[in-house]
């Protein structure tokens, strides 16, 4: 049972009021994909009331097909460049790195969650577990995975990563056929083999590999991923940039099960926060101060006109006691001619951050962020900053992901200049560049970085 679909004020859609947008034209500006996820991906197959509007339309095409699209054309781009050919060089397993046995497994899980949801007639099941896949596609593994594939050396891993990733597509365009037809057959008609059918929609649904299939690897990825969003958060809350690194991040958890699967993953995170050190502890008092004062509303009911000496003798508790209370113990205070027994619920606990640090919590996990910043990490900052104005200059003169090119720069702060004087090999490395040289570039493009003005120029080398 489906729902209505309103217009977008709220009223029945009517020809006379002319309340609604040309169905037409809005499959014409966003794909009828968009259109056809914009009524899947919503309250309507939840038998509850729909306003539709173009703007949802175009909101599906940009946070799912558009990401979706771009996922396809990055592995096109390096497997083009790679000389990947599925059909002599696919990797079927053992998969070494842990991101691509969890996306793979991520893929069985889906596989068998559609399966499920379409025999039950369930869209909202189906359509919401490859949304939530393709955000972890995209916006995790991809994003994790690039460096495997912009190395030079063709070597296994850089193997692995590419028959993942065409694997994932592949099988991904299949899974999402039914919900997106035409995306799915331009994937699909791309990437398949001689083998394979000549369409999408010949081919048949793929099954899920439970050999493949590692539910204990995605419940410790699920972690990774909740402490680095954590840690994106406070950089977002306090406007550190992502290309800024710092020095470390702390991450508190008494759960000694939960610190060993964070560990073992430790490398993705520092690459994911830019930060030179992942720490672990289980003390929270290494990131906040605790303090506590009285909980007048409970202490008043059994002491009575003692309570503010009671409470006076609880703001002096310092905080190995504070944490004997939290983990259930009792105490008792000296409160003058009353000897006070105390528990948890007769305090309110205080946290402040120490100084140098933003904190995040949730749940049974703290992270705390160190936000010194050493000249040594400025530099670096500029470096990498740097690096995106040339990564984006390479993007609006249109050249190939393997063209090497010349920069030159020019820039009056010395500060700058030394950033990139020390960090040359890595700005060359990650621009292509056969040549980094300050000089003047009186007719370059001028930019911002953090600031300081600098004037850069390109050509093809």
């Amino acid at each position: 049972v489906n729902g209505l679909v309103l217009a977008e004020d709220g009223k029945k859609m009517s020809k006379r009021l002319k309340n609604y947008p040309e169905p037409l034209q809005v499959i014409h500006d966003f794909s009828a994909d968009a259109m056809r996820l914009a009524l899947m991906h919503s309250p309507v197959v939840r038998a509850e009331d729909l306003k539709f509007s173009a703007a949802a339309v175009e909101h599906e095409l940009r946070s799912l097909l558009i990401p979706l699209w771009n996922a396809y054309a990055f592995f096109v781009s390096y497997a083009r460049t790679d000389g990947f050919d599925p059909t002599t060089m696919l990797h079927e397993g053992p998969f070494e790195n842990a991101l691509d046995r969890w996306i793979l497994s991520r893929l069985q899980g889906l596989e068998r969650t559609v399966i499920d949801g379409m025999d039950a007639y369930d869209l909202q099941v189906s359509v919401n577990a490859f949304v939530d896949f393709i955000d972890d596609l995209t916006n995790w593994y991809i994003r994790r995975s690039r460096r495997r594939f912009w190395k030079s050396e063709n070597d296994a891993d850089k193997v692995q990563a590419h028959s993942t990733l065409y694997t994932v597509l592949l099988e991904l365009s299949q899974v999402v056929a039914p919900y997106v037809p035409f995306i799915s057959e331009a994937i699909w008609r791309n990437l398949r083999t001689d083998a394979m059918a000549d369409s999408v929609h010949l081919s048949l649904f793929p099954e899920p590999d439970e050999k493949l299939a590692d539910p204990a690897l995605e419940t410790q990825m699920d972690r990774v991923i909740r402490a680095a969003s954590m840690g994106r958060a406070l950089r977002v809350k306090h406007e550190i940039k992502i290309r800024q690194p710092l020095q470390a991040i702390t991450l508190v958890t008494r759960d000694r099960a939960e610190r060993a699967l964070l560990e073992e993953l430790a490398h993705l995170l520092e690459e994911e926060l830019n930060v030179k050190e992942v720490r672990f502890t289980e003390n929270e008092d290494d990131l906040v101060e605790i303090s506590a004062k009285g909980n007048f509303r409970e202490l008043g009911k059994r002491f009575g006109k003692a309570t503010p000496k009671v409470a006076a003798a609880i703001a002096k508790l310092e905080a190995p006691l504070i944490r004997r209370l939290e983990a259930g113990e009792t105490l008792t205070l000296d409160a003058g001619e009353v000897q006070a027994e105390v528990t948890l619920s007769d305090l309110v606990l205080q946290r402040s951050e120490r100084e140098g640090l933003l904190i995040e919590n949730d749940g049974t996990l703290t992270v705390g962020l160190v936000t010194e910043i050493t000249p040594e990490l400025e530099a670096e900052g500029l470096a990498r900053e740097f690096v995106s104005k040339v990564q984006n200059m390479r993007k609006q003169m249109g050249l190939e992901i393997t063209d090497r090119i010349r920069v030159r720069y020019q820039v009056d702060d010395e500060k700058l200049a030394q950033a990139l004087a020390a960090h040359g090999d890595y700005v060359k490395r990650e621009v292509l560049a056969r040549e980094l040289v300050r000089a003047d570039a009186p007719q370059g493009e001028p930019h911002d970085l953090n600031g300081i003005p600098v004037t850069i120029t390109l050509e093809k080398a």
